[in-house]
C-alpha cells in the first residue's frame, strides 16, 4: 500500500481536492459486486484513507501560506 506523501507527489490533482476525489471513488461504489468476500476489504481500505484525510487537509492548508 502506498503512503499518501507518495500518491500527493504524483500531483494527479492539485492539492485541496483529495475530498472530491474521494467523494467520486465513494460515489462508484453501487456499481462494484455485492459480496462478503469483497465488501470487508473494501470497507477497511476506505477507513484507512479516512483516517489519513487529515494529513492532506494539513498539507494543503500549509502549502497555501
Amino acid at each position: 500500500m502506498q503512503k499518501p506523501e507518495d500518491i500527493a507527489a504524483l500531483k494527479v490533482w492539485r492539492p485541496g481536492e483529495e475530498p472530491e476525489i474521494a467523494a467520486a471513488i465513494v460515489g462508484l461504489f453501487y456499481l462494484l459486486p455485492i459480496s462478503p468476500d469483497f465488501l470487508a476489504p473494501l470497507v477497511t481500505t476506505v477507513l484507512s484513507l479516512e483516517a489519513s484525510l487529515h494529513r492532506f487537509t494539513q498539507s494543503a492548508a500549509a502549502s497555501a501560506s
